[in-house]
C-alpha cells in the first residue's frame, strides 16, 4: 500500500519546484485513478511479452516473478460461489470488482467421481461453435464458461459451487481534506491509499507528474514526468 498523501506531497512538490502550476486535490484524485490503473494494466502487459520469449531466459523470470509479487497484493479468492441450474455464476465477490479471473474451478452435483473441475475459458463465439459437434461439444472431461454479463456462463451445467481467484481492482485513491484557513488539510480519517506494491510509490509519481503536465498544457513537467518514470522501468529491467 502507498500513502496517498505522500504521493500528493512529492508531486505537488515536483510540480512546484519551477512554479508550473498548482495541482488541485479533485485533478490529484482523477490523475491518480488514472496512473494506478496504467501501472495495473501493465502488469499484465508484460507478462504476456515475458511468456513469448523462448527459452528459459531467468532475466524474465525474475521480472515476472516480481509482477507476480506485486499483484499478489491485489489477489484474493471466492470459494463456495453458488451456481445456478442453467449454469450461470455472478461474480460479485466485495462491490463486483473482479478486475482479472484466475483460474475457475468447480463439482458436478450428480456426480461423486468429477470433483475440482478446473474449467476453459473461450469466448462465446467459439462456444457456439463447439456446440456444433459431439466432439468439440463441453462436456465433463472438458467443462468450459465464457464471460456474460457480470459473471460466467458454466457449460455443461450441473455444477453446484465453484471457487476463483481474481485480481480485483484496487480501490480509487482519494486525497481527503478539511478547509483550515482557506486551505486543504489532509485528512487521513476520510483519504483512500493506493493499494498498489509499496514500491510503486515512484512511478505513481512520475505517471501523475506526466499527465498534470499534459493537462496544465506544460510541456517541460509532462516531459519530465514521462523521462523519470522511462528512466525507472529501464533500471527494473537491468
Amino acid at each position: 500500500m502507498v500513502s496517498v498523501d505522500t504521493v500528493y506531497q512529492k508531486v505537488l512538490a515536483m510540480a512546484n519546484k519551477e512554479q508550473r502550476g498548482y495541482i488541485t486535490p479533485q485533478e490529484f484524485n482523477l490523475f491518480a485513478d488514472q496512473a494506478q490503473m496504467e501501472i495495473l494494466e501493465q502488469y499484465f502487459y508484460d507478462i504476456k511479452q515475458f511468456n513469448r520469449v523462448p527459452g528459459n531466459n531467468t532475466d524474465f523470470t525474475d521480472s515476472t516473478t516480481l509482477i507476480q509479487e506485486k499483484l499478489s497484493a491485489l489477489e484474493e479468492i471466492t470459494t463456495n460461489a453458488p451456481v445456478s441450474p442453467t449454469g450461470y455464476a455472478a461474480l460479485t465477490s466485495g462491490n463486483n470488482n473482479v478486475y482479472k479471473l484466475g483460474t475457475v474451478t468447480g463439482s458436478l452435483s450428480n456426480s461423486s467421481e468429477y470433483h475440482h473441475l478446473e474449467f476453459e475459458e473461450v469466448q462465446y463465439e467459439e462456444y457456439k461453435l463447439m456446440e456444433k459437434t459431439s466432439i468439440t461439444r463441453p462436456h465433463v472431461n472438458r467443462t468450459i464458461y465464457y464471460k456474460y454479463k457480470n459473471g460466467i456462463q458454466i457449460q455443461p451445467p450441473g455444477m453446484r459451487f465453484i471457487d476463483y481467484n481474481f485480481i480485483k481492482r484496487p480501490n480509487k485513491p482519494n486525497w481527503n481534506f478539511v478547509i483550515v484557513n482557506d486551505k486543504p488539510l489532509y485528512n487521513a480519517s476520510t483519504s483512500i491509499n493506493f493499494e498498489l506494491h509499496k514500491a510503486e510509490e515512484p512511478e505513481l509519481v512520475y505517471k501523475i507528474i506526466q499527465l498534470a503536465g499534459i493537462n496544465l498544457k506544460q510541456q517541460e513537467l509532462a516531459a519530465a514526468g514521462g523521462y523519470l518514470n522511462e528512466n525507472k522501468q529501464t533500471q527494473e529491467k537491468q
